[in-house]
């Protein structure tokens, strides 16, 4: 078999490309061996014993009183065998609104022994929206006492009892406002919402509004938006708690408790 033969065209090419490589470098001489390390023996661990941080003692600056709402939740609340329920009519729900009607019952072991009622002129219009709830129109409270003379009776009335009311906290700021207003001390009384505890105790109740406990007990005094006869049904539907616990003195009065 003859030698294959390149052809001069080819010859030329690779000619020219071994002329265009660079010279080979010389390799680098081999490095010195490393002196061999004698072996470290790691110290030994140390648990170090747990030192806890000396509690933080702060200034007496910084401590706070207990508040009397705070100081009251530790007292055995008081229950439903002496109370009075009160009721009132304004002339709206918006704050500023004025007194135009209170009432209060005074209950011992579920009887009626006193009660105080009574017109208060609020000095304004009553917004027809609010006659159409409570019927109290500007001409009924247009000969009514002012504002300071029924609040130093009702005063009178209640001073010294434990107060309980239906979303006591409405009445509680319509009270509180008034007596404000007119530069009056207030009575000085506790004031309880018979609505949470309307809570606790008829827990079926479709929901704990005055009409709907009214209707879910067949209370013989449905409410009518008037102060006093708002009164007795909130004081029937205490009798019917006393009755699901055997006593008035067996119900305790629950919740915030409205220093009026």
């Amino acid at each position: 078999m003859s030698p294959r033969v390149l052809h001069p065209n080819t010859r030329a090419l690779i000619n020219r490309l071994r002329g265009s490589l660079p010279a080979a470098e010389p390799l680098p001489p081999p490095a010195p061996p490393v002196p061999a390390v004698a072996a470290v023996t790691p110290e030994p661990f140390k648990l170090t014993p747990y030192q806890p941080k000396p509690s933080k003692v702060y200034k007496a600056a910084y401590v706070k009183a207990p508040s009397p709402q705070v100081a009251f939740g530790f007292a055995a609340p008081p229950d439903l065998s002496d109370f009075i329920v009160l009721d009132t009519e304004t002339t709206g729900i918006a704050v500023g609104s004025r007194l135009v009607e209170v009432a209060a019952l005074h209950v011992k072991n579920g009887a009626v022994v006193r009660q105080f009622q009574s017109l208060v002129n609020p000095e304004m219009h009553i917004p027809s929206i609010v006659q159409g709830v409570h019927g109290i129109s500007d001409a009924m409270v247009a000969g009514a006492p002012k504002a300071a003379p029924v609040l130093a009776g009702f005063a009178k009335f209640v001073a010294g009892h434990t107060l309980v009311a239906h979303n006591a906290s409405f009445d509680f700021r319509i009270l509180a406002g008034e007596f404000g207003r007119v530069k009056l001390a207030t009575p000085g009384c506790g004031l309880y919402c018979s609505l949470k505890l309307a809570r606790v105790v008829f827990p079926e109740a479709p929901n704990h509004k005055l009409g709907t406990l009214a209707s879910f007990l067949k209370l013989s005094h449905p409410p009518a938006h008037r102060a006093l006869a708002d009164c007795f049904t909130t004081m029937e539907m205490l009798n019917a708690m006393a009755a699901r616990k055997k006593s008035h003195q067996a119900v305790k009065l629950v919740g915030r408790r409205y220093d009026l």
